[in-house]
């Protein structure tokens, strides 16, 4: 995960579908923002994470390459293991999508 010289914990950026991303907690397992367009978790990263222009789209990238924007964090058991919904319980990609959506 990348950090940055400001920031306190590190950001994991996961890429949930097309043109979808939520910056995700690996204490809560779950998403810690709502779902994203590209453009708005560059200017997230950059405004929320101060990440610089260079490292937030590194994240982004990753993200759009392997699903998470660290290379330890796979997203399949990221996914497998999260407790996005009511009580801790699982959810699918698409129940994230639909839960974490910007209202």
């Amino acid at each position: 995960m990348m950090r940055c010289q400001t920031c306190a914990v590190a950001t994991l950026i996961v890429r949930l579908g097309d043109d979808a991303y939520v910056e995700w907690s690996n204490t809560t397992d779950a998403p810690v923002s709502h779902v994203m367009t590209r453009s708005e978790a560059l200017e997230h990263l950059r405004d929320e994470d101060a990440l610089d222009s260079d490292d937030a789209l590194r994240l982004l990238d990753r993200a759009d390459t392997i699903g998470t924007s660290d290379p330890a964090v796979d997203l399949d058991v990221l996914l497998a293991t999260n407790r996005a919904g009511p009580g801790e319980s699982r959810l699918s990609p698409s129940e994230i999508l639909q839960h974490y959506k910007r209202s």
